[in-house]
């Protein structure tokens, strides 16, 4: 049985700047009659990483992005960035719970976000889906 000494939040604390923790387990033979002598042990060592069981909604490093894309662009044309903004997602989460998806909602098609998954960290564009979204004198 192992048990823990400090708290669970304590232990975060420790493995975020530490790393694992690093155990040795020793395994002895228990004394009995039947044979003579000091017991036989063996060793081993466990390293235990702290997995964060939390689930934390992914954060986009800035919260306002400005880009433009000139009318008619062709398809999988790149919007132009405005600003000093980063079109980047983070999540801090540890396995599974770090992935993510990212969605276009209120642009009837026109564009689409790449890639459109992500782990822990993930720069994206914005690309023209349907140019003929993008013509001025057409669109309503």
């Amino acid at each position: 049985m192992i048990t823990l000494a400090s708290s669970i939040e304590l232990l975060r604390e420790a493995y975020s700047t530490s790393g694992p923790f690093v155990l040795s387990i020793q395994a002895t033979e228990v004394e009995t009659e039947l044979i003579p002598g000091p017991p036989e042990s063996s060793e081993a060592t466990l390293a235990v990483v702290l997995v964060n069981t939390e689930n934390r909604a992914p954060r986009f490093m800035s919260k306002r992005y400005v880009a433009t894309v000139e009318e008619n662009s062709p398809s999988l044309t790149s919007v132009t960035w405005e600003g000093p903004e980063i079109p980047k997602v983070f999540d801090d989460d540890q396995g599974k719970n770090g992935s993510f998806e990212l969605f276009l909602d209120g642009d009837g098609g026109a564009f689409s976000v790449q890639p459109g998954r992500g782990m822990n960290e993930l720069n994206f564009a914005i690309l023209v889906k349907d140019p003929l979204q993008l013509d001025y004198e057409t669109s309503d």
